[in-house]
């Protein structure tokens, strides 16, 4: 049975552990890795769907520091940050006393 939530910002619950996102979440991981299993050779197969699962499960629950957000969405957004303005190079961090880099 479909319960209704009593705010508009609450996730919908399928069961008592798995929310909407989490299961559209794991479909996108699932044909992902059957697409994907072709590129894997047969005899790694079954270890590669077990990775593939651990992996999903893995980035599913909320970050410890920002419960609102799941663990694949923190991870995204930290490979879509620009690091230009916090003075990181390809060579390393750069002083701000000094030109040279450390």
């Amino acid at each position: 049975m479909y319960t209704i939530p009593k705010e508009v910002q609450s996730e919908v619950k399928l069961t008592r552990f798995l929310y909407l996102k989490d299961f559209l979440f794991l479909m996108v991981i699932g044909i992902f890795t059957f697409v994907s299993s072709d590129l894997v050779h047969s005899a790694w197969r079954t270890l590669y769907y077990f990775y593939c699962g651990l992996l999903a499960l893995w980035l599913m629950p909320p970050t410890r520091s920002n419960p609102g957000v799941r663990n694949w969405r923190a991870y995204f957004f930290w490979l879509m940050t620009d690091f230009k303005p916090y003075g990181r190079n390809i060579k390393g961090w750069k002083d701000k006393n000094d030109e040279k880099t450390i």
